[in-house]
Parts: C-alpha cells; sequence; structure tokens
C-alpha cells in the first residue's frame, strides 16, 4: 500500500486522488518535453526540405545515381549523361556547397564522388514509390523499369 503521509496507510479514496495527480503530472510533463522537442523538429523539417530541394532537379538526380559507382570527373560525367560540361559543373557545384559530393584533385582533374554513398540507395529506393504512382502507365512502367535496372546493375 502507498503510504505518502510517513505514518499511516492512505485509504482508498486519497490513493485515487494521488494517483489521478501522478497521472495528470506525468501528462503535463510528457507534453512539456513535447512543446520542447518541437524546434528541432521545425529544423529537422527545414533541414529535410532544403535537402530534397538541392537533390530536385533531373540532371542531379542523374548525378549523383552516376557517382553511385565512385569518382568520376566533368567530362566523364558530360559523356555519360550526355550533358553540356558546363551544366555538370554548376550542378557539381551547387552539390558540393551542400555537402553531398566531394572534390578530389588530382593535378588539373577535378574527382568528384559521393559524400554519402546512402544517398544514391535512398533515391534508388524511391522509385518504387514511382512504380506505384505508374501503375496504369505501361510506358512509364517500362521507362522506370529499365533505369532501375541500369542504377542497380551499377551498383559496387
Amino acid at each position: 500500500m502507498i503510504n505518502l503521509s510517513g505514518s499511516r496507510p492512505l485509504n482508498r479514496e486519497t490513493r485515487r486522488l494521488y494517483v489521478q495527480y501522478f497521472a495528470v503530472m506525468q501528462v503535463r510533463i510528457c507534453e512539456d518535453e513535447r512543446i520542447k522537442a518541437m524546434p528541432s523538429r521545425a529544423i529537422l523539417a527545414r533541414e529535410l526540405s532544403a535537402l530534397l530541394k538541392v537533390i530536385a532537379h533531373p540532371d542531379r538526380v542523374r548525378i549523383i545515381e552516376e557517382l553511385r559507382t565512385g569518382a568520376l570527373d566533368v567530362t566523364a560525367l558530360s559523356e555519360r549523361l550526355g550533358i553540356p560540361a558546363t551544366r555538370i559543373s554548376q550542378h557539381l557545384a551547387l552539390l558540393k556547397a551542400h555537402r553531398l559530393v566531394e572534390e578530389r584533385r588530382d593535378g588539373r582533374h577535378h574527382h568528384y564522388s559521393l559524400f554519402e554513398r546512402a544517398l544514391a540507395d535512398w533515391l534508388l529506393d524511391g522509385v518504387r514509390f514511382l512504380e506505384h504512382r505508374a501503375q496504369s502507365d505501361i510506358a512509364a512502367q517500362q521507362v522506370i523499369k529499365a533505369a532501375k535496372k541500369i542504377w542497380s546493375a551499377e551498383a559496387p
């Protein structure tokens, strides 16, 4: 039996009141912790939104997927993707500024690689959402399947 008074046991009604009081206080503490956590949730949401904005260009998605296999220079990326080297450089500068790719210099050559290879894996995992949306479009399904096969095969 709970004995908060120190000398004699509490009666049933007093115990019930203590239990209710502590339950309310626990809820209040949980709410306070949730409210304190909200600013960090807002910061995290803002950071994730910024990351998605950086990735949200078809050329940058293709660059990230090409870098999945390892470091490449601008010329190699340009040839593989069929995108002008100047445009590749601009996209790489943005990806580098947001610490998604890193640069290694070898004389006059600049080799770029993913800072975290998991980013390319994450994008490939996102393809399943497209597959779900394209269930009624046979052509879209074929395109998705072909790209997924290519990207999956390139993984080391």
